[in-house]
């Protein structure tokens, strides 16, 4: 017989952070092989040279990212002056962090100097627009750092959507 459990109570868990300076030092390349080695984990590095290792999105949170993305891409397809990116893709920042926004969008005008090689990497640059979804498990704050993080390493904009709302659309906050 199988009993099943009540859901649990979510709390706010914070990513998994794993310090390596000063006894290790990933280059960029070095961390995407890393990435790429265990691309079933969700991994970023903040400025200082930590890894954050996330748990994967829950079905709520993967159906709200893929419907962002859709809609990005719906808008990117009429206005043509950009590109779309899911959470897989990685931006090298000038502060050292590598961060995957669940969304993001570029201009094509930032991109058309990259080599095919280069477009195969992390990219060496600051998104023009992220979306961070806020799932049960995020605290609002580590989102709100994010996206300060993207706007002083770019002419970024972004918006965090909020899944815990209880109104039908989601609370969001857009910053400058």
């Amino acid at each position: 017989m199988v009993t099943i459990a009540p859901p649990a109570t979510l709390v706010s868990v914070e990513p998994v952070r794993l310090r390596l300076k000063p006894a290790v030092c990933l280059s960029d390349d070095q961390l995407q092989a890393l990435c790429e080695l265990n691309s079933e984990l969700r991994i970023e590095r903040t400025s200082e040279g930590d890894l954050e290792i996330m748990s994967p999105a829950g079905p709520g949170s993967a159906e709200r990212g893929s419907e962002i993305n859709f809609q990005l891409r719906q808008w990117v397809k009429v206005d043509g002056t950009g590109t779309v990116f899911d959470s897989s893709a990685g931006f090298l920042l000038t502060n050292g962090a590598m961060r995957a926004p669940d969304t993001s969008w570029v201009r094509w005008s930032r991109l058309k100097g990259l080599s095919r090689s280069e477009r195969e990497k992390f990219l060496c640059l600051c998104p023009d627009f992220v979306v961070e979804l806020r799932s049960a498990t995020d605290s609002l704050s580590s989102l709100q750092e994010k996206l300060e993080e993207y706007m002083a390493n770019g002419r970024c904009r972004g918006l965090t959507s909020n899944a815990q709302s209880v109104s039908p659309s989601p609370t969001v906050c857009l910053l400058p």
